[in-house]
C-alpha cells in the first residue's frame, strides 16, 4: 500500500507551532535575551526617576488614586524642593495635618478663592494633609516645602497631636508612607526619639523602594492610559455603623483625655520642625480644628478641651507662630460632622477657609512689612 506524504502545514499553523515551541521550550538565546532586556529596563528606571523628574509631569502618576494623599503630598514635595524653579514672589500657603484638617478645609480652589479675596492678589496653595499624619512625616513635608520656596506652613492643633506615642511613631516612619527621605524627620528620630534611622545608600530609588514597590503597579498603568489621579482633599467622609460610632466616640476622647499627659516628646518635635521652618524665612500658623460637641458631653471632657485651646495658644505665641481658630470655642453640633470628627457640611467648611484665609492675610502683612 502506498502512502500519501502528509500535507504541508499551512503558514499560519506552522507559525503558530515555531511560537509554541519557543514559548514552552527552554532557550538559552531566549533566556540572554530577557536579561539584558531586563537589565536595560532597570537602568532606565533608576535613571529617569529621580526627584529632579518627579517634580515635572512625571509625579503626577505617582498618586494611585483620587484618594491617595501620599502620593499626591509627596508629588508636592518634590516640586517645592525643586531648586532649579526660580523663587516666586506670590504668596505659598502649604496645609499639613491629617484628616481633621482636610476635612476641614475641604477644596485647594476655593481655599485659593477665599485668599485672594482676603488679601487682594493670587496664592499658591499645597495641600500635603495625608491621613493619620504623625510628627515625622509632618516634619518631612515641611522640609521639603521650605527648603527652597519660603511661605506660611499651616500646622493644626488637634489635641491627639499631644498623645505621644513613639512606638507608633516609629510604626509610621518605618512603613515610610512618603516617598522621598528627610534630613529633618531623620535627625529627629536620632536626637529626639533616640531611635536609629533608616539606612540610606544615596541611590534615591532603593532609599524610597517600600513606596515605590507599594505603588509600582498603579503608577505603570496610570503612565500608560496617560491619566493621572486627581487629587481629592475631602475624602475623608466615612459613614460609621451606629455600633461603630459608639466605639470611635471612646476611641476620640480617650485620645482627649491621654493627651497632655507625657506632653514633652510631642511638643519637643514640634518645636523642631517650627524651628527649622522659621529658620528658613517662612512662617508658621497653626490652625485649630473643630470638634464635634457630642465628644464634650461630659463636662470633665469639655474642660480639658477648654484646657487645650489654651495651652495651644499659648504654645503657638511661645514658637513664634499664629494662632488661628474658628469663630466661638471650635466646639459645633453633632449634625456637621461625618463621624463626630470628620466635618462634614459645606457650609461650615467654607467658614473654615475664610477663618485661615483671614489668618494667613494677617500673617502674610506681617511678612511683606518685615
Amino acid at each position: 500500500m502506498i502512502t500519501k506524504p502528509a500535507a504541508a502545514p499551512s503558514p499560519l499553523r506552522a507559525a503558530l507551532s515555531a511560537f509554541w515551541a519557543g514559548f514552552t521550550q527552554p532557550s538559552l538565546f531566549a533566556l540572554f535575551g530577557m536579561a539584558i532586556m531586563f537589565v536595560a529596563a532597570a537602568i532606565t528606571v533608576f535613571v529617569e526617576v529621580t526627584p529632579k523628574k518627579l517634580a515635572g509631569p512625571l509625579g503626577n502618576y505617582l498618586a494611585r488614586t483620587h484618594r491617595d494623599d501620599e502620593g499626591s503630598a509627596t508629588k508636592n514635595a518634590f516640586v517645592l524642593a525643586d531648586i532649579s524653579r526660580p523663587v516666586s514672589t506670590t504668596p505659598h500657603l502649604y496645609v499639613l495635618g491629617n484628616s481633621l484638617i482636610a476635612q476641614s478645609l475641604a477644596n485647594g480652589p476655593k481655599l485659593d478663592k477665599a485668599l485672594e479675596a482676603e488679601t487682594h492678589r493670587p496664592w499658591s496653595t499645597y495641600f500635603m494633609t495625608t491621613g493619620s499624619q504623625g510628627p515625622l512625616d509632618e516634619a518631612s513635608l515641611a522640609d521639603y516645602a521650605t527648603i527652597h520656596q519660603p511661605g506660611i506652613v499651616v500646622l493644626p492643633m488637634n489635641f491627639d497631636r499631644f498623645e505621644s506615642d513613639p512606638k507608633e511613631m516609629m510604626r509610621y516612619y518605618r512603613i515610610a508612607r512618603l516617598g522621598f527621605r528627610s534630613e529633618l524627620a531623620d535627625s529627629q528620630v536620632k536626637e529626639i526619639l533616640k531611635e536609629r534611622p533608616r539606612r540610606r545608600t544615596g541611590i534615591f530609588l532603593f532609599d524610597n523602594r517600600f513606596f515605590f514597590l507599594r505603588n509600582a503597579s498603579m503608577i505603570a498603568l496610570r503612565l500608560i492610559w496617560r491619566s493621572p489621579a486627581e487629587q481629592r482633599i475631602d475624602n475623608f467622609v466615612f459613614k460609621p455603623t451606629p455600633g461603630k460610632l459608639v466605639t470611635y466616640k471612646q476611641e476620640i476622647v480617650g485620645s482627649l483625655r491621654a493627651s497632655y499627659r507625657h506632653p514633652q516628646l510631642a511638643t519637643s518635635l514640634l518645636e523642631d520642625t517650627v524651628k527649622t521652618i522659621e529658620a528658613r524665612g517662612s512662617s508658621v500658623i497653626f490652625f485649630q480644628t473643630p470638634i464635634s460637641k457630642i465628644l464634650l458631653d461630659d463636662p470633665a471632657d469639655y474642660q480639658r478641651f477648654r484646657i487645650h485651646l489654651a495651652k495651644s495658644e499659648e504654645m503657638a505665641k511661645r514658637l513664634g507662630g499664629y494662632y488661628c481658630k474658628p469663630p466661638g470655642d471650635a466646639v459645633l453640633p453633632t449634625h456637621l460632622f461625618s463621624d463626630y470628627y470628620h466635618l462634614a457640611n459645606p457650609v461650615w467648611q467654607d467658614k473654615m477657609r475664610r477663618t485661615l484665609a483671614r489668618c494667613a492675610a494677617e500673617v502674610q502683612r506681617e511678612r511683606t512689612a518685615s
